[in-house]
């Protein structure tokens, strides 16, 4: 599992009850805006925008912590979530959701394909989001004539991992599929990989949330097994791994 700590624990819970064995390797860390007195302005000025784009639950709860959800906005003001479990983050803090892209089309592009975002000439955008957030969402609806502010209310940092660390995993727990939810989530690991481990890990088979990520993953050297889970968030992580163990040759003795 390679998702950030703090997001680690229902997932740890669905892989124990289907006779799985996690085995933690965050990829990310999380952390609060170095600058939270300006993210807090600019969230301020959101809630009178045209459309307000969540791109992540991390955007949802950490825009929460500087604004609390539900706001008190524009009549004008759409609410969009980049996909289900963005919404999900939303609704669960009892925010409602204006605009988004179906279950099967949960990215930017997916977003932008929908009509709310096509005619976007002279509309003022603000995108709610990491340090490392959506660039193409915030170009693609410049080019679209929109006015657009990033609201960054997190920074992604990659965690360090020595030598002695990655023996354990890779040395001693030898993992045999790998979960990654995001494009940052495989750069990192080709970021931090010890060369010893290297060939190993590009080998094992890879639970990827898009096709971006599997397309990058090959980019990067991957030669295993990648699957593409059917939904965004943890369920579709745990049928993706299904789908892997009924069509690969995994021997659950070894």
């Amino acid at each position: 599992m390679t998702r950030p700590s703090h997001q680690q624990g229902p997932f740890t819970l669905m892989l124990e009850a289907a006779g799985a064995i996690p085995i933690a390797f965050p990829l990310l860390e999380i952390q609060p805006n170095a600058n939270p007195s300006a993210a807090t302005t600019q969230l301020q000025a959101a809630k009178q925008a045209d459309s307000v784009i969540f791109v992540s639950p991390n955007a949802v709860q950490f825009a929460h912590n500087l604004q609390p959800l539900p706001w008190p906005r524009s009549t004008r003001t759409r609410i969009a979530a980049i996909g289900t479990a963005t919404a999900n983050a939303l609704h669960d803090l009892g925010e409602c959701v204006d605009v988004m892209p179906s279950q099967d089309a949960s990215s930017s592009e997916g977003l932008l394909a929908l009509s709310a975002f096509r005619a976007v000439a002279g509309k003022h955008i603000s995108i709610v989001c990491g340090d490392r957030g959506r660039q193409a969402l915030a170009h693609t609806l410049i080019d679209r004539g929109a006015s657009v502010t990033q609201v960054e209310v997190y920074r992604s940092r990659t965690p360090e991992y020595d030598s002695k660390q990655q023996f354990v995993i890779f040395g001693e727990k030898k993992p045999q599929v790998i979960c990654i939810t995001s494009n940052q989530g495989i750069l990192n690991l080709v970021r931090i990989m010890d060369d010893r481990f290297k060939s190993q890990v590009t080998a094992l088979p890879l639970i990827v949330n898009s096709g971006r990520c599997s397309k990058l993953a090959r980019e990067l050297g991957f030669s295993g097994t990648i699957t593409v889970a059917h939904q965004p968030g943890d369920q579709g992580q745990l049928e993706g791994i299904q789908r892997w163990l009924a069509t690969s040759n995994f021997n659950q003795s070894e």
